[in-house]
């Protein structure tokens, strides 16, 4: 587990391409590679993205993040997940669990004293069971159109 930086951008977009295509937000929406690398490019020097290597250092995992304010308490800092990704074939063990410890510690060390994780219900449980196993609460649903 590290911390990316810009030389691992090309292969966070290929780790994400098939979260984005899966993603029921994004469905019908073409987001370029320019596009993703950009958005890489402004998380890596501006939050974290925390990556899971596979022993031969391909990508396997990738949690993306970043610090802001409460919108009506501007002095606290909260820490908000925005993209959280496993290949299908390492979701098990407790690799997703330390870049979720990770986050929160390096969040910790930049003042923020609350955090966000997120789910997507059409990916199954699993996600949402394992982030309430580390201590959050359901606490809003969002819906888009």
């Amino acid at each position: 587990m590290r911390h990316a930086t810009h030389d691992d951008i090309a292969a966070l977009i290929e780790l994400g391409r098939p979260f984005l295509s899966a993603h029921p937000m994004l469905k019908g929406v073409a987001v370029s590679d320019e596009q993703l690398q950009g958005a890489m490019t402004n998380i890596i020097d501006q939050g974290v993205v925390i990556v899971a290597e596979s022993v031969d250092g391909s990508l396997v995992g990738m949690l993306a993040g970043m610090i802001c304010p409460v919108w009506c308490a501007p002095e606290t800092r909260v820490a908000t997940e925005l993209a959280w990704w496993m290949k299908p074939g390492n979701r098990h063990g407790m690799t997703a669990v330390r870049m979720v410890r990770d986050f929160e510690e390096w969040a910790n060390q930049r003042g923020a004293t609350h955090f966000v994780m997120s789910s997507i219900p059409s990916f199954g449980p699993r996600s949402s069971q394992l982030i309430e196993r580390l201590g959050y609460q359901l606490v809003e649903t969002s819906f888009a159109k």
